[in-house]
């Protein structure tokens, strides 16, 4: 009996040994892929215990067992450092990052079309004011009185 409790225990310890594996791998891939992207790619960005496990193809409850507290110690200090030292987006961070990128998308549209509407109007001013110095000086040259309108001008022709 005591042959077969042995048994038991280094099957059990192998299993507990396994899964550290599994998660540690799981744990180095992530952080391949964060440092190749950027930021995480699966599951909509989301990055928690629950991520790691599926990544480590393990249950989700596994972790929460007595006999990995050890792992769950590492994953938990893993997402926080990862939290800590990246600009992870974890829930509804990603969510309210997408919907601020959209925002701003749409406040840059808007402004380019405002600056390309002030650019046709500055256009167009600018070929109207073209037109009346014109106008102005083919009226001087056939001896018109004209009083000119801005004050360096005017200090210009009594001088």
């Amino acid at each position: 009996m005591a042959k077969h409790f042995e048994r038991l225990m280094e099957f059990k310890k192998a299993q507990r040994e396994q899964t550290r594996v599994r998660v540690l791998k799981a744990l180095r891939t992530i952080e391949n892929e964060i440092s190749q992207h950027g930021t995480y790619l699966e599951n909509n960005g989301k990055l928690n215990q629950r991520e790691v496990c599926r990544r480590a193809n393990i249950g989700q409850t596994t972790l929460r067992n007595p006999h990995h507290h050890e792992t769950r110690d590492i994953v938990k200090n893993w997402l926080g450092e990862l939290k800590l030292s990246t600009a992870i987006e974890t829930g509804g961070e990603r969510a309210k990052t997408v919907e601020t990128i959209a925002s701003l998308k749409e406040i840059i549209s808007k402004m380019s079309a405002e600056v390309y509407k002030l650019r046709v109007e500055n256009e167009a001013l600018s070929s109207e004011n073209d037109f009346l110095r014109e106008n102005l000086n083919e009226q001087k040259l056939a001896g018109s009185n004209v009083v000119p309108i801005n004050k360096e001008n005017s200090r210009d022709e009594n001088r």
